[in-house]
């Protein structure tokens, strides 16, 4: 159910934004910056809250390498991102990522409830390990490019991993919302993140 919606929401994006693209003013045609740095915040990207370094290789087409961390550990990767329109301020874009995720072990997981308005946390948490885990991401979203030398990326997407669950549960909890909450921080799911990318040398 959250796979369909993440990819209906990602088609609806971009869907949008292609017949918004009528309304753009546009510039002569060029490309993106030949090479450029990139650095990523949100929930779900494949590299984390962490940089990458874009290389353009075609008028369209960018291949990206990047490193970063997450509530599960670190995340290297590399992907490639296609551009529909880059010669105009605003461009859909399709991008795909293989990527890494280091682990992390000895993680409490704890619910926050709210009793005369005073927070507390229960006595009850989920214990888990986060194993390393190799993942997919299939990505879209919206370039802004206000100026030659600045890009603004919003993207929606899903990250599947390949391979076994990476949750290993020490101490289970009786309680079906804390194992919902280990399910939302595992690798994997859904992604809602901003990247900012400065140009880096001189554009093609």
């Amino acid at each position: 159910m959250v796979f369909s919606r993440a990819l209906l929401a990602g088609l609806a994006f971009s869907l949008l934004a292609i017949a918004a693209q009528a309304q753009n003013t546009t510039r002569p045609p060029r490309s993106y910056p030949l090479t450029s740095l990139g650095f990523t915040l949100g929930w779900g990207a494949p590299y984390g809250w962490g940089l990458d370094v874009r290389q353009l290789v075609g008028h369209k087409l960018e291949l990206n390498a990047g490193l970063g961390a997450s509530i599960t550990g670190t995340k290297v990767g590399l992907g490639a991102t296609y551009y529909l329109a880059p010669a105009r301020r605003v461009s859909p874009f399709f991008g795909v990522s293989l990527a890494r995720g280091g682990g992390r072990q000895d993680v409490r997981v704890t619910e926050a409830h709210r009793v005369f308005d005073h927070t507390f946390f229960g006595s009850e948490a989920a214990h888990v390990n986060f194993l390393a885990a190799n993942l997919l991401h299939l990505r879209s979203g919206l370039r802004w490019q206000p100026t030659l030398r600045l890009g603004l990326l919003g993207t929606l997407g899903y990250g599947w991993v390949l391979g076994p669950n990476p949750v290993e549960y020490l101490e289970a909890p009786s309680r079906q919302s804390l194992r919902d909450a280990v399910r939302g921080l595992s690798p994997g799911g859904v992604e809602v993140s901003l990247s900012v990318a400065f140009a880096v040398g001189h554009r093609p």
